[in-house]
């Protein structure tokens, strides 16, 4: 583990959990590669809350051709948050954060208004290996 919380290379599926709290919000599984992540939510008829994908070097999404709405989580290179956006509905054609580096789409209902999501907090990726929240 870094000085950050970011493990040193991430699991291919792992678990987004809040570093001061210890609160883990979402099972997800690592995308990367540029055909994997321009591919991304597309093809899947639903993504449930509490789950989602982690996108490296991806600052911007689109919803086109995906059915349902997503909540996004914008990082830096650190997993420290830089934008949290609840409810992208389908077909919106652009969604960014100028200087993310990790981009995470979630189902829609996991970013709820409580104090987890604000901008600023320190995240990592775990193995999964842990209860998420209800």
């Amino acid at each position: 583990m870094t000085e950050t919380g970011l493990s040193p290379s991430l699991p291919s599926t792992g678990a987004l959990t809040h570093v001061s709290t210890g609160t883990t919000v979402a099972k997800v599984n690592l995308v990367d590669g540029f055909l994997a992540q321009g591919i991304g939510v597309l093809g899947m008829r639903r993504l449930p809350a509490g789950s989602g994908i982690v996108m490296p070097g991806v600052a911007s999404i689109h919803t086109l051709f995906v059915p349902f709405p997503l909540d996004v989580l914008f990082f830096d290179r650190s997993f420290v948050l830089m934008k949290a956006v609840a409810g992208v509905p389908p077909w919106r054609p652009l969604v960014r954060c100028a200087k993310a580096y990790y981009t995470v789409e979630l189902g829609a209902g996991t970013i709820d208004d409580g104090d987890l999501f604000q901008v600023g907090s320190l995240w990592r990726v775990d193995r999964y290996d842990v209860t998420v929240r209800s």
